[in-house]
């Protein structure tokens, strides 16, 4: 499976904080605050042969998370990072995720759609 390729950076009106994924435990209440008031989060590669990936967050909820797909006792398993936003809008909750794939793809979609198409190519 793969590991976390990115770095999470987090940039406010003031500042700009750096987090290594998987290399930090606790880091989303660690950097609460930072968050909560972010402008813009960006998923920096750690290689050169993946996108940078960034959102504007001001004035809305950020999102952020990794989920792996593939099924318990699979050996191939893969890591894709969810990056967006969310509002509330005419009373309304609307959200706008980018899927980031293990190949630098970029989805924007609620929910991934390419999934089982990485799952089922052969390396």
């Amino acid at each position: 499976m793969n590991e976390f390729q990115y770095d999470l950076i987090i940039q406010t009106k003031t500042r700009e904080t750096v987090i290594k994924l998987g290399a930090e435990s606790g880091w989303i209440e660690r950097f609460r605050s930072a968050l909560d008031s972010a402008t813009r989060l960006t998923l920096r590669p750690r290689s050169e042969n993946l996108p940078t990936v960034s959102v504007r967050t001001e004035g809305r909820r950020w999102i952020f998370f990794s989920r792996v797909f593939g099924q318990i006792g699979m050996e191939k398993k893969i890591r894709l990072y969810a990056l967006g936003w969310q509002d509330t809008v005419g009373g309304a909750n609307v959200k706008a995720l980018l899927w980031i794939y293990p190949n630098g793809v970029v989805e924007l979609a609620e929910e991934p759609s390419f999934v089982n198409l990485f799952m089922n190519k052969e390396e």
